[in-house]
This record gives C-alpha cells, structure tokens and sequence, in this order.
C-alpha cells in the first residue's frame, strides 16, 4: 500500500513539472469569437426623406371674420364640395336683405316708368287725330262730330286748345316731343338705378358665399389652426386639406450611390410606429448643391411612393433603406474575422488557435460569406491581429 501511495506521488510531481515546463510564463489571451453560422446578407442605401403631398392647399379667408360652424376635425376625410366650416355673416346677409328690398321697389318703379309714356302716347295720338278731323271738318265739310265722338270726347278738348288746326298740330308735336324726351331721362335714370342695386345684391350674395368654406378636393384635413368663436384674420390658413392620396417621400441621395439605383426598386420605410413598403419613382437628372445637408458632396433627388397603408402626414422625416444587392442564407462570418492573407484563426476543442485559409463569396457591409474553409459550429477569433498560431486562448463567445 504505502509503494502504491509513494507511486502517486511521483506521478504528480512529473505531471506537475511537466506542465509548468511546458506552459512556464504563459499567460492566455482573452478574445472574443464568432460561432460560424447561415445568414442572410445585404448591401443597403440608407438615407432620410420627408413626407410631401403634390395635392394640397390651405383653407384661407379674404376677408376674415368669428368662426361659427365647425363640420370637420383634424383627420377627418373630406369630397370635394363637403363643408368645412363657417364664419359669422348676420351683418352682411341683414345687408343683402336691405339691397334685395331695394332692387324690387327699383324693379317696380322701372315697369311703371314704361307703361307711363305708352299711355300718354296713346293721348296724344288721339289729340293730334282731333286736331286733323277738325281742321278737315272747317275746310272739307268732313263728320267732325262723328269722328270726336269715335275718339271718346278727345276731339273737342282739341277744338277748344288750338284756333286752327295747324297751329294745334304744331303745339302737339312740340309736347309731344318735350314729353318723349323727359320720359326717356326717367327711363335712363330709373335704369341706371336698377344695375347698380343689382350688382349690389350680386356682390353681398358673393360675401355670403365666400363666409362658408367647403372643400375643393378629395382628401383628409391634416391641420386645424382655429376653434370656433376665435376671428381668422384675413390671409391666415384656417385649415390644411391634402389628397393622401398623392404622398410621395422626397429625400437625397450622394452622387457616388446613384448609379447602384434604378426606378422601381423596393424601399423600406421606417418610422417610430412602424416600417412600411414602397417603391423608388423617380430619380433626379440634375445633382444639387443642399449644403445644409451635406458638407462635402453634391446629391441627388429622389421619390419614393408610399405603399397602402402608410399614414405619416406631409411633413413628417423618416428613414429610408434600399436593398441594392442581397443574398439569402449563406454561411458566413464577420468580414473583421478575415486576415489580410485571407485567412481565419479558429479556436479548437482545446482552446488552441489555429490558422486556416478560407474561400469568401457575397459581402455586404458587415459580413461575408464562406464558400469553403469552415463550417458551421466552429468558433473563429474575432480579433485576428491579437493572436497566433498554437496560442491558447480563453474567450468570449461573440
């Protein structure tokens, strides 16, 4: 028993020495690895864009006035002609009440003004007949009586006004004349006075009109800037009307990346309730100078169409990301792991660092894939630099 003890012994002292012979002054290193995996990769344009609308326009007053009737709130859609709201116009429609009474007595007056001249004409037709038959009667023998009497009476008032029939002739046409021209004065005047009570009426009728605002299109109200009982000063926008349904996202792009687009190309749309779909519309043809945009290049304009579904309101930023080439569920590491020779180190099942040459495909910004040299499960050192061949390590799983 004690020479199996005694043997013990020794053999822990040799495996002792031998350890400390071979590891003296050996300090591991700590790195970090990645456990080689499937994965998808892509190369993607990412950039910022603002919401627009191409169809959308500001609700303002000419004259401004109290808000009384609100129809819509913010968010609300709307049809082209729908009511938006109203302001106060009991002082202009007491207005036109006042000018409509007006025209109609103006009106009235105008019809009694030509029925006048008619009925006087009519007299003094009759008189001049008169004066003829009685002047025919005195030189002719012609049936005066007869005649004055087939005119109701209106010869002899005739008779008994001129001493000849010339004379009376001559006397008619005068007044007959003075009267025609003092009817045609009041005919003008009364005329005159009919156009302008009208074109009054027209245009409180027309201030009436522009109190109540509707719609001009189809579209949602994205902006109230007033309540009711508040006064809109003239030229201020009450509200803001879009047609959502020609959002668009403008944004801008470096020079250097427009050649890798090309219309049509999907768009993810990101924004703190959510991504969304769309699809590039339109590239610019012309390279502008935004500096408050960028400091060192010129860039380009882009469009982008919003899928269905997406809600942001003109306005809003969000953020854009173009998958420009892609890959799907290729092996791969991080292109960091990657010596300059094109090589990995990998970490074995004891902790020992070695080096291996790798065949490398498809990279996007991060990644790479591996065609061949690994596979998946092992564990290559993130920090190639750090270590070297047969170097035992400890590390931390990347």
């Amino acid at each position: 028993m004690r020479k199996v003890i005694l043997l013990l012994s020794v053999l822990a002292v040799i495996a002792a020495g031998w350890f400390l012979y071979f590891n003296k002054g050996e300090t591991r290193a700590v790195v970090g690895v990645h456990e080689v995996d499937y994965g998808d990769l892509a190369n993607t344009l990412e950039f910022s864009g603002e919401v627009v609308c191409t169809n959308m326009y500001s609700v303002m007053s000419e004259t401004g006035g109290t808000v009384l009737n609100f129809y819509v709130t913010e968010g609300s859609r709307v049809k082209a002609g729908d009511k938006l709201f109203d302001l106060d116009s009991t002082a202009v429609e007491a207005q036109l009440q006042e000018a409509q009474l007006k025209l109609e007595a103006l009106t009235d007056a105008a019809a009694r003004t030509v029925m006048a001249p008619r009925a006087q004409d009519t007299r003094l037709d009759k008189q001049q007949q008169a004066a003829i038959a009685l002047a025919l009667s005195q030189t002719t023998g012609y049936d005066f009586d007869a005649f004055n009497e087939a005119l109701g009476g209106v010869g002899a008032e005739a008779a008994a006004a001129a001493a000849t029939a010339g004379q009376r002739l001559n006397e008619l046409a005068a007044l007959q004349n003075a009267g025609a021209a003092a009817d045609s004065s009041n005919m003008l005047s009364t005329e005159s006075q009919l156009k302008l009570a009208q074109l009054a009426v027209n245009q409180l009728k027309e201030a009436v009109d522009k109190m109540k605002f509707t719609s001009r299109i189809d579209g949602t109200v994205i902006a109230v800037n007033i309540n009711s009982g508040e006064v809109l000063a003239p030229g201020l926008p009450a509200m803001v009307i879009a047609d959502t349904d020609s959002t668009e996202i403008a944004g801008y792009v470096y020079e250097k990346d427009v050649d890798s687009l090309q219309v049509g190309m999907d768009v993810i749309i990101m924004t703190e309730g959510g991504n969304y779909t769309g699809k590039l519309t339109k590239i610019g043809n012309a390279a502008v100078d935004v500096g408050e945009l960028s400091m060192f290049d010129t860039m380009t304009k882009v469009t982008i169409k919003p899928d269905e579904g997406f809600n942001k309101m003109p306005g809003a930023v969000v953020d854009l990301k173009i998958v420009l080439s892609a890959k799907d569920g290729v092996l791969n590491i991080p292109a960091d792991c990657l010596t300059a020779d094109g090589c990995v180190y990998v970490v074995d099942d004891g902790d020992i660092v070695r080096k291996r040459r790798v065949t490398t495909g498809f990279m996007d910004m991060f990644n790479v894939e591996v065609m061949s040299g690994l596979t998946r499960g092992e564990r290559v050192v993130t920090s190639p630099d750090s270590v070297k061949e047969g170097q035992h390590v400890s590390y931390n799983r990347g």
